[in-house]
């Protein structure tokens, strides 16, 4: 993977995680070596809104506390079908109260927003750490 900010060429690796409960004694062995966190909900469940704030942002928290952050709703392009997802507002309230670098929102399916997600992660880094290895890993 790689990622343009500002015409600056970042490589990096991307990892996703397992976020079953039988994965919680392997899966912080992963998280070794990573420069940002992208923490992604469903903006039309509000479980996995809530999963963020009780699981993921503790687990982050204790093994990597200095590491950022971003928050990142997903499935956007549901908002024309339903009425009863979660508005944008609250989500930036919400990255706000549990003090992610920001809050972005992307759709996979029409893969609006998919850049800012990944400019975002690149910008958290590079303003929250003083970048010493060459290479970025977002899990």
């Amino acid at each position: 993977m790689q990622n343009k900010v500002k015409c600056v060429v970042f490589p990096g690796r991307l990892y996703d995680t397992a976020g079953q409960e039988d994965y919680d004694r392997l899966r912080p062995i992963g998280y070794t070596g990573t420069d940002v966190f992208a923490i992604c909900f469903s903006i039309e469940d509000r479980v996995s809104m809530f999963n963020v704030k009780q699981k993921w942002i503790p687990e982050i928290k204790h093994y990597c506390p200095n590491t950022p952050y971003i928050l990142v709703g997903t499935k956007t392009d549901l908002r024309r079908k339903y009425k009863m997802t979660i508005p944008k507002e609250e989500g930036i309230n919400f990255a706000k109260a549990v003090k992610a670098f920001t809050y972005v929102e992307c759709s996979a399916k029409s893969q609006e927003g998919l850049h800012e997600v990944f400019d975002e992660a690149i910008s958290a880094t590079v303003r929250c750490s003083s970048i010493k290895r060459a290479k970025c890993h977002l899990l």
